[in-house]
């Protein structure tokens, strides 16, 4: 006897939702990363965590803990790194040049879609694109040329993050391995602007391929059910679709018939920067338990009456710069020091900090002077310029396909014709940075630890150089400092 499961999401979107709001949170920074509570940050106690004591012991070491905002700062640079307001549009058909200035029919320029779909990737591994024609007539339809600039009919790119992305399939179809099924999901807020009510609406869009192969995609929302919703085909030229019109842009090669499962380049960062902030909750809380007690000993039933006589009436014992006890006899006053020494977290927030640099992260300037070594001045960390240099083929390739099924949605070319007009498109990303060319910041670092003695002349020369600069450049940078 077989029995069946029903699963409405793909296993993999449910095992990965909660490490992707941990890294998306990580990457917006600290308010978001606290605003997580116990998700992010457990309760010290493992016995009490309800008691009016354990909810203000909480409270306070959620206060004391310090997150760094490391993993922002670092995807701001490898996206600044890639220069994306640099890209080249300079070969692109004119039928579809409207995608340059509005790919997606919401206002983002192609670029700003390269960029946004760079960033996903870097934090979540993957990104869906997909190509849609707009406002097309439905068969049988016949529109008029006023009609159909009326109704704007258009090609454009959508985009969904991994979050949006909650099912997909493969299958073999005609012996080819390929994307079969796929189930998108969007929640929003919609504005009542009479009442001023908001409510939260969620659609679904499915495009899948059926027994025949052919492609056709679906629009339901909470109240529809898949199997009640209209299955609307697409053709082209007159016959259906056999493939469905999307593109998954990765950090890395795909394998056939699978969705990658990690993250994307920028999770170790995160993951680093995240296990930073639970350790310095626990630093905080100890440097707070290890300040100095005051207690005293030696009371009798009459003391305190005589405390106050002999302190002018003052009912409490006075602490601080200036103070003056007068005790009654047989009282003693003395001050515990726990003997806990701090210099185990020092050594973690060391080993910490470096494990993030080796990752590529990007670590605040302390004093105007660097905190990279030689090596990773010199090499940008060159496994990171790796992973860059793979991205920006990757969105090349992806992009320079999505226009393609855009044009042929514009009847310019037919679905079996997208490979053998690649190099119509012409999509090309900055490249410079996996030369590891040094910014005039970097060049004044390397000069600045040269000049403090970290770096020999030799090997400043030699990072320079490598760096990109000429060698009359680097006699000048290394002089400005010695005069």
């Amino acid at each position: 006897m077989t029995t069946t499961t029903s699963i409405i999401n793909n296993q993999d979107y449910t095992d990965m939702q909660g490490a992707i709001k941990s890294l998306r949170a990580a990457v917006l920074g600290s308010h978001f990363v606290k605003a997580m509570g116990y998700e992010l940050l457990p309760h010290p106690s493992s016995v009490d965590k309800t008691s009016a004591e354990a909810i203000q012991r909480y409270y306070e070491y959620l206060c004391g803990a310090e997150f760094d905002e490391i993993a922002g700062q670092t995807l701001k640079s490898w996206l600044g790194r890639m220069k994306f307001n640099e890209t080249d549009f300079t070969e692109f058909p004119d039928r579809i040049s409207y995608l340059v200035e509005n790919s997606d029919n919401d206002g983002t320029s192609l670029t700003g879609l390269i960029e946004q779909t760079a960033s996903n990737v870097m934090q979540v591994g993957w990104h869906v694109l997909v190509a849609e024609y707009l406002n097309a007539p439905v068969a049988g339809e016949n529109l008029s040329q006023s009609a159909a600039k009326a109704r704007n009919i258009r090609a454009a790119i959508k985009s969904y993050n991994r979050e949006s992305v909650i099912d997909w399939d493969f299958k073999r179809i005609n012996g080819v391995l390929q994307l079969s099924y796929l189930k998108m999901v969007e929640c929003r807020n919609e504005l009542n602007v009479k009442s001023g009510a908001r409510e939260i609406v969620t659609e679904y869009l499915v495009m899948a391929l059926d027994d025949e192969g052919n492609y056709y995609w679906q629009k339901f929302d909470d109240e529809t059910s898949q199997d009640m919703a209209e299955q609307n085909y697409v053709t082209v030229s007159g016959k259906p679709l056999k493939w469905l019109p999307v593109a998954i842009v990765s950090d890395c090669e795909i394998q056939a018939g699978q969705m990658p499962k990690q993250l994307g380049m920028l999770s170790p960062i995160a993951t680093a920067c995240l296990e930073r902030y639970r350790v310095s909750a626990d630093y905080k809380e100890t440097i707070k338990n290890i300040c100095p007690t005051s207690y005293t000993t030696g009371w009798t039933a009459m003391g305190w009456e005589q405390f106050e006589k002999m302190n002018n009436g003052r009912d409490y014992i006075a602490f601080g710069a200036r103070a003056m006890n007068n005790l009654p006899e047989g009282v003693t006053m003395d001050t515990l020091n726990p003997s806990i020494t701090l210099e185990g977290f020092e050594r973690y927030f060391d080993a910490n900090k470096s494990k993030i640099m080796a990752y590529g992260g990007v670590w605040p300037s302390e004093n105007g002077q660097s905190t990279k070594s030689a090596t990773q001045s010199e090499n940008e960390s060159s496994e990171v310029t790796s992973r860059l240099v793979t991205l920006d083929d990757n969105l090349e390739n992806c992009f320079r396909r999505l226009c393609l099924y855009c044009l042929m949605f514009e009847g310019q070319i037919g679905q079996d014709q997208i490979e053998d007009n690649l190099g119509l498109i012409g999509i090309n990303l900055p490249s410079d940075f996996a030369r590891s060319k040094l910014t005039s910041q970097e060049q004044k670092e390397v000069r600045d630890n040269f000049l403090s003695g970290i770096y020999g002349r030799d090997e400043a020369v030699r990072i320079l150089v490598r760096g990109g600069c000429t060698v009359s450049d680097v006699e000048t940078i290394l002089a400005e400092g010695e005069g």
